[in-house]
């Protein structure tokens, strides 16, 4: 038999627990705050994904796709790591991170100055530590920025084990909104804090990653200029268990 072999297509497989474009999402109520989001599915049905918690160094996430499409491939891999297995709506002794200034499209308090957001770390709160829990570390990443490494947001370190709670704004160290020996440490933007969302105009939907660690030591031997890279190789080497919430931004083009 002569002649080339019959051609073969392959139809990419959907994936599961889509969300549907922003308008639809926004028109259902948006973020539902601290634990998930809410929204369509493709079927029409609303559908709540909570906020899992994994024990050892792994990390929470939500299920599924932020709104809206131009979602990267490193954003979906993140956020599709959990499974459906032992999810629980209640996780009464689960590790979990909560906030009530986030959950789906970022809020305008919390966005950077020149976007016309206010700049304003979000209230940040943790329940059910593991045990062995010597100090906390809080910190703030967009993967999807499009410096290879993606943009340290917010580190803060030695965070004491007895504290459960940063207020919003504790981000600005011209506040005085940390506990005393915690360290934040100088971020992307070139300054110790937290610098708000500013995804580039026309860049699509940049998801950020906000992340409490539970370590097993009272004190990272860090200071305020330390490369936010080593800062993130020390809490690896210290994290007993992490959670994580996200929020999302775009900037559209002119």
């Amino acid at each position: 038999m002569t002649g080339p072999p019959p051609s073969i297509t392959v139809k990419e497989k959907e994936p599961e627990n889509t969300l549907v474009p922003l308008a639809d999402f926004e028109k259902e109520g948006g973020a539902s705050g601290i634990t998930g989001l809410t929204g369509h599915d493709r079927e029409g049905k609303i559908r709540k994904e909570w906020i899992r918690s994994m024990r050892g160094k792994t990390e929470s996430t939500l299920r599924g796709q932020p709104p809206g499409n131009g979602v990267s491939r490193k954003c979906r891999r993140i956020l599709n790591e959990s499974s459906t297995e032992n999810i629980s709506t209640s996780m009464p002794s689960t590790f979990t991170l909560h906030s009530n200034d986030l959950g789906g499209v970022v809020r305008q308090p919390q966005r950077h100055f020149s976007v016309g957001g206010g700049n304003r770390s979000p209230q940040l709160s943790w329940t059910n530590p593991p045990e062995g829990t010597k100090s906390f570390a809080v910190t703030i990443h967009d993967p999807d920025a499009p410096t290879g490494s993606g943009f340290w947001h917010w580190l803060a370190v030695n965070l004491p084990s007895s504290v459960r709670e940063l207020p919003s704004g504790a981000g600005d160290p011209a506040l005085g909104l940390m506990p005393e020996q915690a360290v934040q440490i100088r971020n992307d933007a070139g300054f110790a804090g937290y610098s708000g969302s500013f995804p580039p105009a026309g860049h699509g939907w940049h998801l950020y990653l906000v992340t409490v660690y539970a370590l097993d030591t009272d004190f990272l031997p860090v200071a305020e200029d330390t490369p936010a890279a080593q800062v993130g190789f020390q809490l690896w080497q210290h994290t007993l268990q992490k959670a994580s919430i996200v929020f999302y931004d775009r900037v559209q083009a002119e």
